[in-house]
């Protein structure tokens, strides 16, 4: 049985199996997963988010190690332990104490990064800066702006006007209801099972009943999460499409790249910036960044 210490996030614990965890460039470092030999490991784990982490959780990263790496009880949790394995990008992000098992998270993969340490506070600074040779300074972290946020919530959070309302009634009233008796034979017309999608819009349609061909180039489950997947997977998005989502999130720095990288390649604004929400956890709407 595998047990994992996971640190900082909504639900910091002891867990039987590893939580799903996005990486980006410009996420938090929490939640972080530490896999563990014995309860005894994963106990003295939970030690430090009692007596530390949920104290330095929101700080920048810089800030964060500097706390960690003055804590003189993190090399005794796993005395005589040789090599520790931070996956930073990969279908499981953790530091893993088994070399196969952090194999097995990369391999197949185009997108990843992961690293072997002699110590665990060496493989926490890779966890907590993202794999970075040279972690940005707190100034040159990417953020969306205040105003982005501001002129972003306002479009969301619009309400049609009074005069708006009237013309949707009226349109409404004028809609000719066919009755039951007159609906039209459902069995005579086809029913769509899914659009295929490429990020520039539909390329095709598969009806019930039809087979459904199978992308070998597909990539594997994980890479963003489940309602990501099964947004697009119930979307038809193609694998191309999906690399080159995987792509933008784990290499552009922000809100903004990632909808630039996307929308450039056919998407629209809003479904770009709702389908970062869904692979991050973030609403891009709330002004602190907070995790829904």
């Amino acid at each position: 049985m595998a047990l994992v210490a996971v640190l900082g996030g909504p639900s910091p614990g002891i867990k039987e199996s590893w939580p799903f965890i996005a990486s980006r460039h410009n996420t938090s470092p929490f939640p972080l997963a530490i896999q563990c030999h014995s309860q005894d490991q994963a106990e003295k784990i939970l030690r430090l988010q009692n007596s530390t982490i949920k104290f330095i959780e929101r700080n920048s990263p810089s800030a964060i190690f500097t706390t960690l790496a003055t804590l003189k009880g993190i090399a005794g949790i796993f005395p005589n332990h040789e090599g520790f394995y931070s996956v930073v990008y990969g279908q499981k992000v953790s530091i893993f104490l088994d070399r196969s098992m952090a194999i097995a998270q990369v391999n197949g993969l185009e997108i990843r990064k992961f690293h072997k340490f002699n110590t665990l506070i060496e493989a926490l600074c890779f966890m907590i800066f993202k794999g970075m040779d040279n972690p940005a300074s707190d100034d040159n972290e990417s953020q969306p702006t205040a105003a982005y946020l501001t002129r972003h919530t306002e479009a969301f959070h619009r309400v049609p006007q009074s005069t708006g309302l009237q013309q949707l009634s009226t349109q409404f009233e004028q809609l000719q209801v066919q009755s039951a008796s007159q609906s039209i034979d459902s069995s005579l017309q086809p029913i769509i099972r899914h659009y295929n999608r490429s990020l520039s819009g539909i390329t095709g349609m598969v009806f019930i009943g039809e087979s459904d061909i199978v992308d070998l180039d597909s990539p594997p489950t994980g890479a963003l999460g489940p309602p990501a997947e099964k947004y697009l997977f119930a979307h038809g998005y193609q694998a191309s499409a999906i690399w080159s989502i995987i792509h933008a999130f784990r290499e552009e720095y922000s809100i903004q790249d990632f909808t630039n990288y996307i929308c450039a390649r056919g998407m629209p604004l809003l479904e770009a910036e709702y389908l970062f929400e869904l692979i991050s956890g973030c609403d891009i709407y709330l002004d602190d960044g907070g995790i829904i």
